[in-house]
């Protein structure tokens, strides 16, 4: 190939990837496809959606046949409520997932807006509650691995069941689900590929596996059918209800998120504890044969050790800690425990509502530092914003984590945080616990920003009951890029001289055809 086509090639590879950088791929969007998972109580529990944004918007929620308006204004919340039974906002009949494995037609759940909006939902009943960001669309993936886990003891029929939920924006999305346990109707063992066709947007498909099983490792995909390509999906990772992770805990919440697609994980990723609790587990799953994963904690580094079965690291502390690859992307999961799992709370004290260290079992999604944004619109799932006397939520939190050279500049509504940035040693980042449950008794709703990129976590505490989520995110394929290499130069540098050789390769998430 000659230089003038070589330089051609270039740039126009060069112009498409500053088109594709204009947009915008955090968790903002104008349209999302989420699903409502089983939970404990079924069509008994509701869900919240409450949607922000930074400019006013008009939209509308989609549900089967029924179709809620919604208005928002710029840093504020609307919330809507789906259920519990024929009540709230829209029912929830027919949109609650019970199947424990099938196609459940037309209960996907589509918001819509005329401008980009921020989505968080959360199913709640009597103090059961799990909460998620949601992503849009245009950040969707065809690749996922499951994080979840293990239920110990969980009572009552329909308590402890690990379940995966898919829906597909588009017609005729096949996907395939491979297993790492027994699914719940027993029909299903480890190991076994499930394919299935969602023939319509808005169809859920939703596979429950064996009582108290860590799911934890399932893979799931888009694949090509006979109907065309494969095709973006959404996967959704919950329990119906949880307690974790000592001898016969007790209290317990459902789990809920919203998965990342494995095109979007990173390498680097620091974790903050949450507040006052005595330790927070971990895990760091990868995707690769012999990865090379390293911890620093109280400024030691040492190599990752004792990779499952299921390929995840799991990790205790309650100190902060970067966590880095040095060989392919991993995901990063924050994980709260069961308040009897606590040992400063006084035996049975749940019972009274009075333990002095609430919180129970929630599943945070962490972002790695090449996601992290700089403006973000979160809300703060008080008691007395999501629907009416079910949630004893009262103290709510932000953990932020920025670089410690710009810590100074970050701003809660304007103002400075009542907390103080403390130093996460051996790395050159901060991390903040703030907690921001006066505010929010009054208004839910806290814009962040800083002069540069942070991450933030939203969680909350009540008696038998917790919330968390990633409080925002960019979501951009970082499988796919343009390397280039000057072949003279002493040093790895994207340039070179005129008539002087030059190397260019491309990196593409899935093969090409």
């Amino acid at each position: 190939m000659n230089e003038l086509k070589r330089v051609t090639i270039l740039i126009l590879y060069m112009l498409m990837f500053v088109c594709v950088s204009a947009q915008d791929f955090s968790n903002k969007g104008k349209n999302f496809w989420i699903v409502y998972p089983d939970h404990v109580d079924g069509t008994s529990s509701a869900m919240g959606l409450y949607i922000t944004s930074d400019v006013n918007a008009t939209g509308s929620i989609r549900l089967g046949s029924r179709t809620i308006p919604f208005t928002v204004m710029a840093n504020s919340v609307t919330r809507k409520f789906i259920g519990p039974n024929a009540t709230g906002d829209a029912p929830n009949l027919g949109i609650v997932n019970t199947l424990s494995e099938g196609i459940q037609s037309n209960s996907g759940i589509q918001i819509v807006s005329d401008q980009p909006v921020v989505v968080y939902a959360h199913i709640i009943n009597a103090a059961r509650s799990g909460a998620m960001l949601a992503l849009p669309v245009n950040v969707l993936g065809k690749e996922y691995i499951v994080p979840s886990y293990s239920s110990v003891g969980a009572s009552g029929n329909n308590s402890g069941f690990g379940q995966v939920t898919i829906v597909g924006p588009e017609a005729n999305t096949t996907v395939e689900i491979i297993t790492v346990v027994k699914n719940r109707n027993g029909n299903r063992n480890p190991g076994d590929t499930i394919r299935v066709t969602l023939p319509n947007p808005g169809d859920v498909y939703q596979i429950q596996f064996e009582k108290d099983a860590d799911i934890s490792g399932t893979r799931v995909r888009s694949i090509a059918s006979a109907n065309g390509s494969c095709k973006p999906i959404a996967v959704f990772s919950s329990t119906t209800w949880s307690a974790f992770d000592c001898s016969n805990p007790r209290g317990g919440d459902n789990l809920l998120q919203q998965l990342f697609p494995i095109k979007s994980w990173g390498k680097t990723f620091l974790t903050s504890p949450f507040i006052t609790k005595p330790y927070d587990i971990i895990r760091v799953f990868v995707n690769e044969a012999n990865p090379r994963v390293f911890k620093t904690e109280n400024g030691l580094r040492t190599h990752l050790a004792g990779l499952s079965s299921a390929g995840f690291y799991e990790l205790r502390s309650n100190q902060p800690m970067l966590i880095e690859s040095e060989s392919g992307p991993i995901s990063v999961v924050q994980y709260m425990t069961s308040l009897t799992c606590d040992s400063r709370n006084p035996v049975n004290c749940f019972q009274t509502l009075s333990c002095p260290f609430p919180s129970d079992p929630e599943m945070v999604i962490l972002n790695p530092v090449e996601q992290t944004i700089n403006n973000i619109t979160v809300f703060s799932a008080r008691q007395n914003w999501v629907p009416p006397g079910q949630s004893n939520v009262n103290r709510c939190y932000l953990n932020i984590i920025i670089k410690t050279s710009e810590s100074a500049s970050f701003r809660i509504n304007g103002n400075l945080p009542s907390g103080t940035f403390m130093a996460i040693p051996g790395t050159a980042y901060s991390y903040l616990q703030e907690d921001v449950s006066t505010i929010s008794q009054t208004n839910p709703v806290q814009n962040l920003m800083a002069d540069s990129a942070f991450s933030a976590i939203a969680y909350g505490y009540g008696s038998v009951e917790s919330y968390g989520y990633n409080a925002g995110t960019n979501v951009r394929d970082l499988s796919q890029f343009i390397q280039l290499e000057n072949l003279l130069s002493t040093v790895n540098f994207p340039a070179t001289c005129r008539n002087t050789p030059f190397g260019m390769s491309i990196v593409l998430s899935y093969q090409p055809t």
